[in-house]
């Protein structure tokens, strides 16, 4: 059985430099994720990897594919620059085929995403406002979550499976009332930013572990 996750972390809105596109495709190929040239990046399939920089830098951000083991193919979207939708910036994940519904390797694979998310978190020079991760059903459409709700950081707390909060969103709540007490939460320190992890894989995901 496989399934969709989607990781989304929002920045303040950015000129997409080379240096940080280049920044972003490395952290994910350090941690064991392999281009998928047949699928390249948005409308240019089939390219080496060097090509699909050069066109994500073209475009100032837009879509490439990795494959990892455990997650199948996953797609990194990184829009840094406003867009007539959005006010912030955008780096996701959105992995296609990543099996996590197995209670034998299903925490394993949801490691793997949570290690390259954080990954990534960390090696940027300016931090996120705010993110998230989830079943791709779980997570809010557009007008559920507009970026002036973050940026005024009226955020719900541990809403969702991954819970990403940076140094603004510390300040406002608290670090107490961020991190979750109850059994099975989890919470680690990211560079100038938290993490919640609210269970081993998404809920909805432990189908019939949930009886025990």
């Amino acid at each position: 059985m496989t399934d969709n996750l989607d990781v989304k972390l929002f920045i303040k809105a950015k000129k997409a430099e080379n240096a940080f596109l280049d920044t972003i495709i490395k952290t994910c190929l350090d941690n064991g994720s392999i281009y998928e040239e047949q699928f390249g990046g948005h409308s240019y399939p089939k390219v080496c990897l060097e090509e699909a920089k050069t066109k994500l830098k073209q475009y100032a951000g837009g879509i490439i594919y990795f494959r990892h083991e455990g997650l199948a193919t996953y797609q990194l979207t990184i829009w840094p620059q406003e867009s007539k939708k959005r006010k912030l910036g955008q780096i996701s994940l959105s992995v296609y085929g990543g099996n996590f519904t197995e209670e034998a390797i299903g925490p394993k694979n949801a490691e793997e995403l949570i290690k390259i998310t954080k990954s990534i978190w960390n090696t940027l020079d300016e931090k996120p406002i705010y993110g998230f991760a989830d079943d791709e059903n779980h997570l809010p459409h557009l007008n559920e979550h507009p970026d002036d709700d973050i940026l005024a950081l009226d955020i719900p707390i541990n809403r969702f499976w991954l819970n990403f909060y940076g140094k603004d969103m510390i300040e406002k709540f608290g670090e107490d009332a961020l991190v979750e007490k109850e059994k099975g939460y989890r919470t680690e320190k990211l560079d100038s930013g938290l993490l919640v992890i609210t269970d081993v894989v998404p809920t909805s995901y432990k189908g019939s572990w949930n009886k025990k």
